[in-house]
């Protein structure tokens, strides 16, 4: 092969398994990232109604930071996905034939055997996530909530009227995240949903984030591998028993309208 047709470095890395790995690994560090974040910002609806839509409302007051956000999100959910499908096809195509003997998963977890399973089904939830709480195609009665403040007190108040609504200007109407938020929590189905999802949240994040760290090169020696493991588990504790709050304390009407 000539050197005008040898692929470069580059080009090959790509296509390769490790380089699958470094673009999940770069992709799951924002992810992650976000995820916290994420739900940080959420628990503050156990602070009240106007703190949680003052939160609301100061990010939407922020369109180039909410939509550059958003755009980095996207393409980091979309390269994360591409490559552990090109992952798996690798994988597959490395063994052609199933083994002679069936394989013994004494060391690999559930976790790390089901990742792609577990990975589709996070990304439908979010899929239906963001239909639900981000566009309002799937609960429109809910999103559509909005509070309009009351000049004389200085106070947001409730309102349904949207001939009204449409009349104010900007800054006197802010979306009622929070009346949405327990609405949408309220419908057991919606709840039990967002429950089942975040506990295989849980099961995809404790592997991937030692995978993750595996491959940024933070894994050297059996002390570091072990460590990755539990840093992987308390994340994704973390992030899962603060998402799982949420539904719960609502059907337990701890957080209500």
């Amino acid at each position: 092969m000539t050197d005008a047709k040898r692929p470069g470095r580059l080009s090959t890395l790509a296509r390769s398994t490790i380089g699958a790995k470094i673009v999940m690994a770069t992709t799951g560090v924002i992810l992650v990232g976000f995820l916290v974040v994420h739900m940080l910002g959420n628990l503050q609806i156990y602070l009240g109604p106007d703190t949680m839509n003052h939160y609301a409302q100061t990010l939407k007051g922020t369109p180039a930071l909410l939509w550059g956000v958003r755009a980095v999100l996207l393409v980091s959910l979309v390269l994360h996905v591409l490559a552990a499908i090109r992952l798996k096809g690798l994988n597959n195509a490395a063994r052609p034939q199933a083994y002679a003997v069936p394989r013994r998963y004494r060391i690999t977890s559930s976790a790390a055997r089901f990742m792609l399973l577990s990975g589709l089904v996070v990304l439908a939830f979010i899929v239906y996530h963001l239909l639900h709480f981000t566009v309002g195609a799937t609960n429109p009665a809910d999103f559509n909530l909005h509070e309009v403040l009351d000049v004389a007190t200085q106070t947001w108040v409730r309102n349904d009227n949207e001939q009204l609504i449409a009349k104010l200007p900007p800054e006197l109407v802010r979306h009622d995240v929070y009346s949405m938020f327990v609405r949408g929590f309220t419908n057991p189905l919606i709840a039990g949903t967002y429950i089942v999802a975040q506990l295989l949240l849980a099961m995809h994040l404790s592997h991937a984030v030692a995978s993750m760290l595996h491959t940024l090169g933070l894994s050297k020696g059996t002390a570091a591998r072990e460590r990755n493991i539990n840093i992987g588990r308390a994340i994704a504790a973390v992030i899962v028993l603060g998402n799982l709050s949420f539904p719960i304390a609502v059907q337990a009407g701890l957080v209500h309208l």
